[in-house]
């Protein structure tokens, strides 16, 4: 494998950033499997 480039999200338990789709009055963000937790992009 030379490359792999992925897309994830926390779901249980649910990251805040994903918590709306749970019920929870958090702001919706439909691109919660696109966000950068540092690291090289």
């Amino acid at each position: 494998v030379i490359e792999v480039n992925s897309h994830g999200r926390l779901m249980d338990p649910p990251s805040r950033n994903s918590m709306w789709r749970f019920g929870f009055p958090n702001p919706v963000n439909y691109n919660d499997n696109e966000l950068f937790c540092g690291g090289y992009a």
